[in-house]
């Protein structure tokens, strides 16, 4: 089947019997509280992702067809960052990472928790913007996020971010800081 995302929910299109299957926001039991659903992501364990526009982070268990949802807590800084999902991706290593409208946020499956990754002014290794629009794992493992001020590869074994930014003297830097997506292609192209 496919799942799909729409800014009135969820709908599942079943190809055997060519029907839709709509998961209404009105049941909490089934989706988020938001209705717009901004992006789903199924992990390598068939687990299924569900980012929403301003209700936090839904994770789907199809067996009792019912949502975990993460949302941020202003007072536990192992929440979410922001209820506002942007993009998310698995590493290689097979963590989850989370985009969010403040902030990179790393899946802790032991703790059920987060570890968040925020721009700090005091750290020149740290996030290059708060607001990570794009995700993306590459052939090699490396972890790409696009944000709203560059685009960033992480280095898991230094903890930090390398910044690539537009530079306006400099011809082959990045054109825009705003880094909507992210693709490779068959030959390993960024």
């Amino acid at each position: 089947g496919l799942w799909i995302g729409t800014n009135n929910g969820i709908d599942f299109f079943n190809f055997e019997t060519n029907e839709f299957t709509h998961y209404p926001t009105a049941d909490g039991k089934l989706e988020p509280e938001s209705k717009s659903i901004t992006v789903l992501f199924k992990d390598s364990v068939d687990r299924l992702w569900v980012g929403t526009s301003d209700a936090g982070l839904g994770l789907y268990d199809e067996a009792s067809q019912t949502f975990k949802v993460f949302k941020n807590n202003e007072y536990n800084n192992q929440s979410l960052s922001h209820n506002r999902i942007l993009s998310i991706t698995e590493d290689l290593s097979g963590n989850i990472w989370i985009g969010t409208g403040n902030g990179l946020n790393q899946y802790n499956p032991e703790e059920n928790n987060f570890i968040r990754y925020r721009k700090s002014k005091d750290d020149p290794y740290s996030l290059a913007g708060n607001i990570v629009y794009s995700l993306f794992t590459d052939h090699l493992g490396s972890l790409w996020i696009g944000t709203n001020m560059g685009l960033d590869r992480y280095s898991p074994q230094e903890g930090k971010f390398i910044h690539h930014q537009y530079q306006p003297n400099v011809p082959n830097s990045l054109s825009n800081n705003e880094v909507m997506y992210i693709y490779e292609d068959d030959s390993g192209v960024l």
